[in-house]
């Protein structure tokens, strides 16, 4: 649904509407992109799309008795009821696309009840300079699929005079997994090696007359897509690594946790043979993670939207995000860790390594105050020092994020802290870290820390690293 805004608090970022209005709604909770607008008046509905490169779908489903009538580019039908007849007990669906900075008008009537939605999608893409050849076929309109990242990776091709959508993957790296759900199965016809499915029931998305077109794009492949004009629909889109070689050390997947290794991908593809798996059963729609490793804890952490239509295993933390969620597995040495059960399309990974002997302290048992939770909520803590007391200083993990920091649970102790993480890391220094080098291990991260003391560490996709870690004792006052 929309959220209702006082009109003495309503701001627009890129324009102002075409139209006169009393009631304003925010159609995306606070993100500013679309509202609706009424003139109670003249009972009266437009939407204003407040981006510059965003097309919006609105997708609206109208109670029996509504008295509407579609305005300017909306269509409106009705939808027959269980009789097969349409008449006053019939819902009304309407839907109309709203293009980045325009104002349209929606419906005029009254409205017993309704239910909406929306979907976005990127504006056309004008110009793009492609890393590969480009496209093999004619197209009126393009669609970058990943427009925050690079050129776009993929892109969806429409010919409007034909109808047809193509899907054009300009990487040699990864084969592009595209899922496009569509609210009405009649106006779209598969194409090529697209498939077709019809959603589980009781899916949340799924509409009764819809359906799921599927298709997989080679590295500098053009493929068909569909033959059409669908007006609703949602586009999903994953990359994943074309042509990996699975080759495991030891005995690969516990085939009682997932039976159908469908798809394998490494997480690691710089080291080895990959170390940790991410193994995809197509079959029961399941994801689990394989340490292929005797000497590394392996942390997986992947973050999806907030719609994503998943169900976490057991063991498996999860935490609130922007726009979404994170959800993290810890992996002993050769163990298979079930992840979730669904087929999301949208997710990014990260992968940590700790060697065997950094397994996390099931109960730490603090001598001082403990870790200040106003810094950092982790859920795996590390003792540094083992063999010495308690551990004198802990490593804190908040696997969701990820992110680190460190305690020194001494009163008379400074820590000297020292990370190396491997080439190609994507970690940023947080608080007084600092980035230096050490002789033994090259490009460091390091903090000094007091007695007492909370600080963060560091944050981003790890890898593996190796640490370092001295003690100077504070000189007591005689």
């Amino acid at each position: 649904m929309t959220t209702a805004i006082p009109l003495d608090q309503v701001h627009f970022e890129n324009g102002k509407p075409l139209f006169p209005y009393n009631e304003c709604y925010d159609c995306f909770e606070g993100k500013g992109l679309l509202y609706r607008l009424v003139d109670t008046t003249s009972n009266t509905w437009a939407f204003y799309n407040d981006t510059n490169d965003t097309i919006i779908q609105v997708h609206a489903v109208f109670a029996p008795g509504s008295r509407i009538k579609a305005l300017q580019r909306t269509q409106l039908r009705v939808l027959p009821n269980a009789e097969g007849t349409e008449d006053e007990t019939c819902e009304q669906d309407a839907t109309l696309e709203v293009e980045p900075g325009f104002t349209e008008a929606f419906i005029e009537g009254e409205v017993t009840g309704y239910n909406i939605s929306f979907q976005s999608d990127s504006a056309p893409t004008k110009q793009v300079a492609f890393e590969l050849p480009g496209p093999t076929v004619h197209y009126d309109k393009m669609y970058s699929c990943f427009k925050d990242n690079g050129n776009g990776l993929l892109f969806r091709l429409v010919d409007e005079t034909q109808q047809l959508w193509y899907f054009y993957n300009d990487t040699t790296t990864y084969t592009m997994r595209i899922t496009v759900e569509f609210g009405k199965a009649q106006e779209v016809e598969a194409l090529g090696r697209t498939t077709a499915r019809v959603l589980p029931p009781g899916t949340p998305s799924a509409a009764s007359d819809g359906v799921v077109l599927c298709l997989d794009v080679a590295p500098g492949r053009t493929e068909p897509f569909l033959r059409g004009t669908p007006t609703v629909y949602k586009l999903g889109f994953a990359a994943e690594p074309a042509g990996q070689q699975i080759q495991y050390v030891h005995e690969g997947p516990d085939r009682a946790i997932i039976a159908n290794a469908s798809r394998v991908f490494k997480c690691f593809e710089e080291h080895e043979n990959g170390l940790l798996f991410r193994v995809v059963d197509d079959v029961n729609r399941i994801w689990a993670f394989y340490n292929d490793t005797k000497a590394y804890v392996m942390t997986a952490t992947v973050t999806f939207p907030a719609d994503a239509d998943i169900q976490l295993a057991p063991g498996v933390v999860s935490a609130p995000q922007e726009d979404g969620f994170t959800a993290a597995v810890t992996v002993a040495p050769l163990a298979t860790a079930p992840f979730l059960v669904g087929a999301p399309e949208h997710y990014t990974l990260s992968f940590s390594a700790a060697p065997v002997g950094s397994m996390p302290v099931e109960s730490p048992a603090y001598e001082n105050m403990g870790p200040d939770g106003t810094i950092i909520q982790y859920q795996d803590a590390f003792s540094c020092f083992k063999g010495h007391g308690n551990g004198l200083l802990f490593r804190l993990v908040d696997n969701r994020v990820p992110r680190w920091a460190f305690y020194n649970d001494t009163r008379d102790v400074v820590a000297q802290i020292k990370v190396a993480f491997a080439p190609g890391a994507k970690v940023v220094a947080l608080g007084n870290t600092r980035i230096g080098s050490d002789e033994e291990l090259g490009v460091i991260y390091e903090l000094e820390l007091q007695p007492g003391r909370t600080e963060l560490f560091a944050e981003g996709e790890v890898g593996v690293f190796t640490t370092k870690f001295a003690a100077s004792k504070i000189p007591s006052l005689a």
